[in-house]
């Protein structure tokens, strides 16, 4: 990338510089970089709030990454664009360091993971978006009821379930049931209700952790072996979640 041009005072490009330093998918706090400044310039300390104002001032938030500076107990503040976006900006370089390992030139993944990680994705965007209106008239239960049914049936023939193999017993039937009502319908009936009430956004971030405990599963109890970036991408996306869930809703525009 070429050098930038940051237009401030010495001591506003001061901290942008030391922004710059700061790894994917990595975060610092205002105190730390207050620290790293003081010790620069031989003073006994520096007030975080200071550097917090020249974080503040960076008008290229993306490319200098201020969304990577969070407050000395985690909380996420003083984002121009939000701290949904802030959020959603950590939760992204967490996917990208568990995709990758950190290396943007290869990926840790297969290309099918991918396409059908994109594809979950997409879906997830739509129907926490879409089905609002519907769900306002009809109601959550009969929403998600129908969205099921139609997925099941348009998916039935790609699936292919017919093919029972194994003893269907008393067990077998009771672990069914136990799945398709409270790990299918009562779960997704839930995260429907809960858009209304705080937003797609909150909701489908929240939804992350989903994958991060099926993670933590794969380590604990079948031993997969883990990279330092899979953990600084899970880091990344459960700091992007809980800061997201106890931040106060005024403050997420």
């Amino acid at each position: 990338m070429p050098r930038l041009h940051m237009i401030g005072s010495p001591f506003q490009i001061s901290v942008w510089n030391i922004l710059l330093k700061i790894p994917y998918g990595d975060t610092t706090t205002y105190g730390k970089i207050a620290a790293e400044l003081a010790k620069e310039r031989g003073l006994t300390r520096m007030s975080a709030q200071t550097v917090g104002g020249a974080v503040g001032h960076n008008e290229i938030s993306i490319i200098v990454p201020c969304h990577r500076v969070v407050g000395t107990n985690g909380s996420l503040t003083g984002y121009a664009g939000g701290i949904d976006k802030k959020t959603a900006l950590l939760k992204l370089e967490g996917a990208f360091m568990l995709a990758t390992h950190g290396d943007i030139h290869s990926l840790a993944i297969s290309a099918l993971s991918l396409f059908t990680g994109l594809l979950s994705a997409s879906a997830v965007a739509l129907y926490s978006i879409f089905p609002a209106n519907l769900m306002k008239k009809h109601g959550t239960l009969i929403i998600t009821g129908w969205g099921l049914l139609l997925g099941g049936l348009m998916l039935t023939p790609a699936a292919k379930p017919w093919p029972l193999t194994g003893q269907i017993d008393t067990g077998c039937i009771l672990m069914f049931t136990f799945l398709v009502l409270a790990g299918t319908v009562s779960t997704f009936a839930l995260y429907m209700y809960s858009l209304p009430l705080i937003g797609a956004v909150k909701a489908s971030v929240i939804c992350l952790l989903e994958p991060v405990v099926a993670t933590f599963v794969t380590v604990t109890v079948f031993h997969t072996a883990f990279t330092i970036s899979d953990y600084i991408g899970i880091l990344t996306i459960l700091t992007g979640v809980l800061v997201l869930t106890l931040t106060p809703e005024s403050t997420l525009k």
